[in-house]
């Protein structure tokens, strides 16, 4: 072989292109481009199914905290609207008598209008959403504000109990301590329903004193503003209950209308 045939056959090699397989290599890209979306989207299904899932738990959960929040507003109307009308009638019977005595149920008519209880509501599932960030995981916008609006209405109703308890001790309490005779309001007798027979046992039948209320006092300005204020303080109180079981039975409305079957 010559010189030149080398030549020309070294040439050849160096200029020949090699295949490239694009067919098949397009085919590969797409299957690796194809499984990365399809892992994205079943990565993206599976959030979304564990948050719709966390969603339906946590509304289920609200459900059951409001319905016992519900339950507990019922009792703290009652008691309010008990304790208004028990004032009315002290400021009934000190407006309606000009005689040297009481009349003989003044002391527990008294004793019955003073009554301070501090509501207990469920609220642990929406602050747990609250502290975890999973309030988000509520996608009705309405019941999230809703929710927010209950529970500022359920503080204001915890702050006018811790109100009206500090109000008691600073001004009823010395005014009674003072002018009145506290051991005859009744609170701790037997026949008392607002103690069970438990209590009843321990604390036994307080005797009758023997000491005189100043009926002047009872019937001065002072006493009458301050069972009146205290009717008042309920009357505030009363506003943010009636609003907020009004609350509640939106809520549980809104919730029971996004709970899944599945979550029913």
């Amino acid at each position: 072989m010559t010189q030149s045939s080398h030549s020309q056959k070294g040439k050849n090699l160096l200029t020949k292109p090699e295949h490239i397989p694009w067919k098949r290599l397009s085919i590969e890209a797409a299957a690796i481009v194809t499984s990365i979306l399809l892992a994205f989207a079943i990565d993206a299904w599976w959030h979304e199914l564990s948050d719709r899932t966390a969603e339906n738990q946590y509304l289920a959960a609200l459900r059951q905290d409001i319905q016992a929040t519900r339950v507990e507003l019922d009792n703290q109307i009652e008691f309010v609207s008990r304790i208004m009308r028990r004032v009315d009638r002290v400021l009934e019977l000190v407006s309606s008598n000009d005689g040297p005595q009481l009349p003989d149920d003044f002391s527990t008519a008294v004793g019955d209008a003073y009554g301070i209880r501090q509501p207990n509501f469920i609220t642990s599932t929406y602050q747990d959403m609250v502290n975890s960030g999973n309030l988000r995981l509520v996608r009705n916008e309405e019941t999230r504000l809703a929710m927010a609006d209950l529970i500022e209405l359920l503080d204001e109703v915890d702050y006018q109990a811790l109100l009206i308890n500090e109000t008691y001790w600073t001004h009823h309490a010395t005014f009674s301590d003072k002018n009145l005779v506290v051991s005859d309001f009744g609170w701790f007798s037997a026949s008392n329903n607002d103690f069970n027979t438990e209590w009843a046992a321990i604390f036994g039948n307080t005797p009758q004193s023997k000491f005189d209320i100043d009926i002047e006092a009872v019937r001065s300005k002072e006493f009458w503003n301050l069972m009146f204020d205290w009717k008042v303080m309920y009357g505030d109180q009363l506003g943010p209950l009636l609003e907020a079981r009004n609350r509640c039975e939106e809520l549980l409305k809104l919730i029971a209308d996004q709970i899944d079957i599945e979550g029913r």
